[in-house]
């Protein structure tokens, strides 16, 4: 007999990479800290976009992984979002 187990929706997750220019010159990419959000709106999500606390001069494009979040910390891909330099401006860098 099949069960089954129903979880209550609590939130969003949010995780993935940013692209980010060196101090004193250069690109790379780092993975961001993760950040949960009520709301799963493109302006919620670019406001937690981050460096991981690497620090950088700037971050210039970000691609984000957002995911549906339950209780007891289950988590459902939802969605991928990428946002370019502008829609990321306000973004969290350093440590």
């Amino acid at each position: 007999m099949p069960e089954s187990i129903t979880l209550k929706h609590i939130g969003y997750r949010c995780d993935g990479m940013v692209t980010i220019e060196f101090w004193g010159g250069g690109e790379g990419q780092v993975p961001m800290s993760i950040w949960d959000i009520d709301s799963c709106d493109r302006d919620s999500i670019a406001k937690g976009v981050n460096d991981g606390g690497f620090g950088c001069e700037s971050i210039e494009s970000a691609v984000v992984h957002v995911y549906d979040l339950y209780e007891d910390g289950y988590k459902r891909m939802k969605e991928t979002i990428t946002f370019d330099k502008e829609e990321i401006k306000n973004a969290k860098k350093g440590i």
